[in-house]
């Protein structure tokens, strides 16, 4: 018994991490890729990814909860940064060559 309540404190633990945490980094670092993608000046998509920043968190935490396992989570999360950091990475070194 105290063995399972453990587990689940663990579990919900790491689902708060990585929704806390990882829906952060994630949302951010789509809101970079969503400023160079958009097709305004730079400061104008900088905001407007901003502000689109925060309601996707709090839908990303949502999702955090509503998923079956928390494994699901952080390996959805993990790949969303990597390709949106990666993508935002790639137009800001395309960008700044000369």
């Amino acid at each position: 018994m105290l063995n399972a309540l453990s587990d689940r404190r663990w579990h919900i633990a790491s689902r708060a991490f990585a929704a806390a945490i990882l829906g952060y980094v994630f949302v951010n670092t789509l809101a970079i890729f969503l400023a160079y993608l958009l097709p305004w000046q730079k400061l104008h998509g900088a905001i407007y990814g901003t502000l689109l920043s925060f309601l996707l968190w709090a839908l990303v935490v949502l999702w955090a909860f509503s998923v079956r396992q928390t494994r699901t989570v952080w390996i959805w999360l993990t790949f969303g940064i990597a390709v949106t950091g990666g993508a935002a990475a790639l137009f800001y070194f395309f960008e700044a060559s000369p």
